[in-house]
């Protein structure tokens, strides 16, 4: 009788704080290798990568940050029309309120033309060009006038956007970079050519680029869009500086990327976070995206325009859950192990107790927390029930143990839950995030208590050396 009734207590703490709002986050990520007028003028319009950009970019986020499918919203080729881009952004707003965060990346060709309302001092606009753009009369192009409309909407956002493309940066045309140690043979810059290109002979897609595909402008103007508009948080990225250009690359064979995006991507896996402290700000990446493109000697440099104060933020998408299912120490000198107990699958019907089994090589505190499918965050050890959590090296438990004080149901939602088990040689400060209640261990964390949890196991990073923690991460699957 006992256990069942620790049982209900722990699914009313469950019930009782799963009440709490996480930011919204939503992506919309539009990649354009083929154009719907591309045939009508001699094959000049695709290119190539822009595709990758996007499928690449979506895979990191789901992977590296959690994402979820509905979370994303992907625009490819043909669907990357004005209007469907158009839709997107109204999508993007609809979708998230004040303080949540907004996505945006744009890879497909740039166009710069002439600045009719008199804000730009080149006398020019800088566009995207989606997919039905015309090239030779200028129709459904999408200008910065435009996109400014539509991030004046996000000033209470957080917000960050990529463009990778020429002229995101008012970028020029000039002569076509060499890059040493990257195929680029038959790729196009991405810029939208200029009508009297596309009457002349067609060029093949082996050739070289010629400068009629560039910028007529060659000053160091900041683009037309206002980039600060209020209390939120707007980071806007763009490929290249004025007076360059923005290419694709190839780095493994038959997988070529925009040199932006391909630096960007490998610094949100991680290599961007300089001072090794678990957090990559809107700084380092972009100091990261100029070092790697500059040692892979693409002559762009990658720019950046964000809100007064805010570039040495951490990057938008690392939310405390994702931080936290990313905890892992590569440079431990002693392993964890942690596996579910008793199951040769990781697929737990609902309603089922689970146990985990937990061995370390090292003596230590160990701390399991569980998040699940939505985000929600639950400390499953230490709690009210078992307060001692030291554990002997070589000495494998069971979480729970079978005293029967506490259990671990599978409840809703269904889909992926992380488990992540951490032994530390000496104790986490636990108490800071639940205000130092401890009846309040044991319940699924509201977001400022999650925020002060990160903030204690990050700082094993500062106060642990390598050889003093580790941890470990298991996946179960809840389903009906």
């Amino acid at each position: 009788m006992k256990k069942s009734i620790v049982f209900i207590v722990f699914i009313l703490l469950i019930l009782l704080f799963s009440t709490h709002l996480l930011a919204a986050r939503r992506a919309l990520l539009v990649g354009i290798d083929h154009y719907i007028y591309n045939d009508k003028y001699g094959g000049k319009l695709d290119l190539k990568g822009c595709v990758n950009d996007v499928l690449d970019f979506k895979k990191i986020l789901i992977e590296k940050y959690d994402f979820k499918e509905n979370e994303i919203r992907v625009l490819l080729n043909q669907d990357a029309t004005k209007e469907s881009i158009l839709e997107g952004f109204r999508w993007l707003s609809r979708e998230t309120k004040s303080q949540d965060w907004v996505i945006f990346s744009y890879s497909g060709h740039g166009k710069q033309v002439k600045d009719l309302n008199g804000d730009e001092e080149d006398g020019l606009d800088e566009c995207i060009c989606p997919s039905n753009t015309e090239p030779r009369y200028l129709l459904n192009l999408i200008s910065d006038d435009e996109i400014n409309e539509f991030i004046v909407k996000l000033k209470d956002r957080r917000a960050f956007f990529l463009f990778d493309s020429c002229h995101s940066g008012t970028i020029t045309r000039g002569a076509s970079p060499k890059a040493s140690g990257v195929n680029q043979e038959g790729y196009f810059a991405r810029v939208l050519p200029p009508p009297a290109l596309l009457e002349g002979e067609s060029q093949s897609r082996g050739g070289r680029q010629t400068n009629g595909y560039y910028s007529e402008s060659t000053n160091n103007i900041r683009s037309g869009v206002d980039f600060a508009q209020g209390a939120g948080e707007i980071s806007i990225f763009s490929a290249a500086a004025p007076h360059q250009i923005a290419i694709p690359i190839n780095i493994s064979s038959g997988h070529p990327n925009g040199a932006m995006t391909y630096s960007v991507l490998k610094g949100l896996g991680g290599v961007a976070d300089s001072n090794n402290d678990d957090v990559i700000t809107y700084r380092e990446l972009l100091q990261y995206s100029k070092d790697c493109l500059r040692g892979l000697k693409v002559k762009q440099e990658p720019q950046i325009d964000a809100e007064p104060g805010k570039i040495d933020k951490p990057i938008f998408f690392l939310t405390p859950q994702a931080e936290l299912s990313n905890l892992i120490n590569s440079s431990s000198t002693f392993s964890l192990n942690l596996r579910l107990y008793g199951r040769t699958s990781n697929k737990i019907k609902l309603k089922d107790f689970v146990e985990f089994y937990i061995d370390s090589e090292r003596s230590g505190y160990l701390y399991i927390f569980a998040i699940s499918v939505d985000g929600e965050v639950t400390c499953l050890l230490p709690n009210l029930y078992q307060k001692d959590n030291f554990i002997e090296a070589g000495e494998g438990v069971v979480i729970p143990p079978s005293d029967g004080k506490f259990a671990i149901e599978a409840v809703e939602p269904l889909g992926k839950m992380r488990t992540v088990a951490i032994v530390a040689e000496k104790p986490l400060d636990l108490a800071r995030f639940c205000g130092g209640r401890e009846e309040e261990l044991l319940h699924t964390l509201g977001s400022d208590e999650l925020k002060e949890l990160v903030r204690s196991t990050r700082g094993i990073t500062k106060v642990f050396s390598p050889s003093e923690w580790a941890a470990a991460v298991i996946d179960i699957y809840i389903v009906k």
